[in-house]
C-alpha cells in the first residue's frame, strides 16, 4: 500500500548539490562591514511578527547533510542574521548520509532525541510506534493559530493530516516541497525526457514539450535507422535504468501497475495483475527486442544513464529527473563542445496522451521535537520555521539580503549587486541545509517569476523546469490524478508488510530480458505471488469493505 515518492529530494538534491559544487568555482564576494551591518537592520524589518527575544537560547538540532567543516552559526551573512535576529545558536549534531536511517531510529530508540530531529525519511507505522511510545513532542493544540505560516506548509501536505488524525495530534511537521511559487494547484512530477535534438531534426523527428512511449520509440527506430550522430556501434537510441524504463512504459500510462489499489466497488485489487500492465510490459519488451533501449539497463543506475547521453555522447535520449538539466548542460558544453541547441528536455506523458500519476506527497522529510523539549527551546524555533515559510521568508530564502545581495533601483526594481557568473550569494555561501531547509524545500525558488537574479543562468533551471511541469499541467484530466486511499493509509499488518517482499524491478526486468512468451511468463509472476497478494486482498476487504463477503 506504501507508494515512495521521490520527486522531492531528486529535486532537491540535484539542484542544490549542483549549486554547491558551482559556488565552489566562484569568488566569495567582499563586502563592507556597513553594508553587512545595513542588511541586517533591513532583513530585521522583514520579520513581521513583533516579537523580541531576550533571552539566548541554544537549540539542538540533528539533521542529514550536514558539512562538519562550516559554522552555520556564524559563517554567513545569513546565517549571523538568523542567530543574532533570534538570539539562539544551534547545537548540531551532523547525521552521516551514509546509515542516516540507522543512526537516526538509534537515537530515538535510546530516548536520545535532540530538541530538533530532521529525518528525511518516513513510515507512517513506524512514526506512529515511536508516538505510542511517548519519544515525541506532542504540539500544542493551539500551534496552528500561533504559527499561522507553517500551518499553511502543512495544509498543502495531506498525510500531515492523516498522521494527526490517527494519533490524535501533531507529533511532526512535514517539509513541504512546493508551496510558494509553485505555478499550479496539482503538484506533478518532474521526470523527463532527454533527447538529442541535432539528431531529431536531423531525422525529421518533431520536437515537443512531451512524448508518450510511442513517440519515443519512433525516434529511436529513426536514429537507430539513420546514425545522424555517426556513433556506430555503440549507439543507444534510449538510455534508462530500470526504475525510468518502469516509469516510460507502465507507469505514465498506468500508475496502478505495482500498487494495490480500490476499484469503484470499494474492492481492493492488485494492479500488476490487470491487462493495462501487460500492455506496458509488451511495448517494453518490444524496445528492449529492438534493441531501442539500454542493453543491460538492468545493471544501470540512473547517473550511468544521463553521462550515457551526456558525457559519452553515445546516446540518443535518456530518461532521468528534471533536475539534473544542469548536469545534462554541463556534460554536453564540456565533454562534448555543444551548446543547449544540440538537446531538449521534455515530458514523459502517457500512450493516451495524457499525464497520470498518483497524487503526490509534496514533502520531504519531517521535523520532530525531543518529548522533553524545553517550551522556549520549542518556540524559538517555531517562530524562526514561521517566519522562514512566511512570504518575507520565501524571499529572502530565494533572493538573499538587500544590500549585499541585491539593491532596490531608482523605479522600485531590484537588482543583484554583483555578477552572479562571477560571485556567489554573499548572503548563504553556508546556508544549505539548515536554514534553507526550514519548514520547506528550497524546489519552488525556480518557480519564481520574478527573481532578482533574472540572469540567463540563473533563469535556466527555472525556464527548464517549469516547461516539464506546465507540459504535464496543461494534459491533465479529471481522472489523471489517482488520490491515496486515505481509508486504509498505515494499515499495518504481517499480511501487509508481506507485500514488500515483491521486488518488482527484478520481476520486470525479468520478462522483458527473458526467453519464452511474455504472457505466459507474466501469469506465471502473478500465481507465484498469489501466496502474499491473496491474503493482503483479503484482509484489506475484510476490514474496509463492509459488504465484502
Amino acid at each position: 500500500m506504501k507508494r515512495k515518492n521521490l520527486i522531492a529530494w531528486l529535486v532537491a538534491l540535484a539542484l542544490l548539490l549542483s549549486g554547491t559544487a558551482l559556488a565552489a568555482e566562484k569568488e566569495l564576494v567582499v563586502y563592507s562591514e556597513e553594508d553587512l551591518a545595513r542588511a541586517k537592520e533591513y532583513t530585521d524589518t522583514l520579520d513581521t511578527s513583533g516579537k523580541t527575544y531576550d533571552e539566548h537560547l541554544t537549540i539542538e538540532l540533528a539533521t542529514e547533510m550536514l558539512d562538519a567543516t562550516q559554522d552555520y552559526n556564524q559563517g554567513s551573512a545569513g546565517s549571523q542574521w538568523f542567530t543574532e535576529h533570534f538570539n539562539f545558536d544551534f547545537d548540531l549534531v551532523a547525521i552521516p548520509d551514509s546509515n542516516a536511517n540507522d543512526k537516526i531510529r538509534t537515537m530515538i530508540n535510546s530516548g536520545e532525541v535532540p530538541d530538533v530531529l530532521r529525518w528525511n525519511g518516513f513510515d507512517i507505522n513506524e512514526i506512529i510506534s515511536y508516538i505510542d511510545q511517548g519519544l515525541f513532542y506532542r504540539l500544542p493544540d493551539d500551534w496552528e493559530e500561533r504559527w499561522p505560516n507553517i500551518a499553511h506548509t502543512q495544509s498543502l501536505v495531506p498525510v500531515a493530516d492523516a498522521l494527526a488524525e490517527k494519533v490524535d495530534g501533531t507529533y511532526g511537521l512535514f517539509r513541504v516541497v512546493m508551496y510558494h511559487y509553485y505555478p499550479g494547484d496539482v503538484v506533478v512530477s518532474h521526470n523527463s525526457i532527454y533527447i538529442r535534438e541535432d539528431w531529431a531534426n536531423a531525422v525529421g523527428f518533431e520536437i515537443k514539450d512531451a512524448y508518450t512511449p510511442s513517440e519515443l520509440l519512433e525516434y529511436a527506430r529513426l536514429i537507430k535507422e539513420q546514425d545522424p550522430g555517426q556513433v556506430g556501434a555503440n549507439l543507444v537510441p534510449i538510455a534508462s535504468d530500470t526504475g525510468y524504463l518502469a516509469n516510460l512504459f507502465l507507469g505514465s500510462t498506468y500508475p496502478e501497475y505495482n500498487q494495490i489499489y480500490r476499484t469503484e466497488d470499494g474492492q481492493y485489487h492488485w494492479g500488476f495483475s490487470d491487462p493495462q500492465t501487460l500492455e506496458g510490459l509488451k511495448l517494453w519488451k518490444e524496445a528492449y527486442d529492438e534493441g531501442l533501449i539500454s542493453p543491460e539497463f538492468y545493471v544501470y543506475s540512473e547517473t550511468d544513464a544521463v553521462n550515457t547521453f551526456s558525457i559519452s555522447g553515445v546516446a540518443g535520449a535518456v530518461l532521468n529527473p528534471g533536475s539534473v538539466c544542469g548536469s545534462v548542460k554541463d556534460g554536453f558544453a564540456n565533454d562534448q563542445g555543444l551548446d543547449e541547441t544540440a538537446w531538449h528536455q521534455a515530458a514523459m506523458i502517457g500512450e493516451d496522451g495524457y499525464y497520470h500519476d498518483y497524487a503526490n506527497d509534496n514533502f520531504w522529510g519531517v521535523t520532530y521535537f525531543s518529548a522533553d523539549i524545553d517550551e522556549k527551546v520549542f518556540e524559538r524555533y517555531m517562530d524562526i520555521v514561521d517566519f522562514m515559510v512566511s512570504d518575507n521568508g520565501a524571499d529572502f530564502r530565494c533572493n538573499g539580503m538587500r544590500y549585499i545581495d541585491w539593491d532596490f533601483n531608482e523605479d522600485g526594481t531590484r537588482s543583484m549587486v554583483y555578477d552572479t557568473s562571477v560571485y556567489r550569494r554573499a548572503s548563504d555561501s553556508n546556508f544549505w541545509p539548515v536554514y534553507t531547509l526550514l519548514g520547506a524545500c528550497g524546489d519552488d525558488n525556480g518557480f519564481n517569476p520574478d527573481p532578482v537574479d533574472a540572469s540567463e543562468d540563473a533563469l535556466f533551471y527555472a525556464n527548464q523546469l517549469n516547461a516539464v511541469y506546465n507540459a504535464k499541467l496543461s494534459r491533465l484530466t479529471d481522472n489523471s490524478i489517482i488520490e491515496r486511499d486515505w481509508e486504509s493509509y498505515g494499515f499495518s499488518s504481517d499480511a501487509q508488510t508481506a507485500l514488500t517482499a515483491i521486488d518488482y524491478r527484478t520481476i520486470m526486468a525479468n520478462l522483458v530480458v527473458g526467453e519464452g512468451d511474455l504472457e505466459e511468463n507474466w501469469q506465471s509472476i502473478i500465481s507465484e505471488n498469489a501466496y502474499i497478494i491473496d491474503p493482503a486482498l483479503q484482509e484489506l476487504n475484510e476490514t474496509f469493505n463492509s459488504d465484502a463477503e
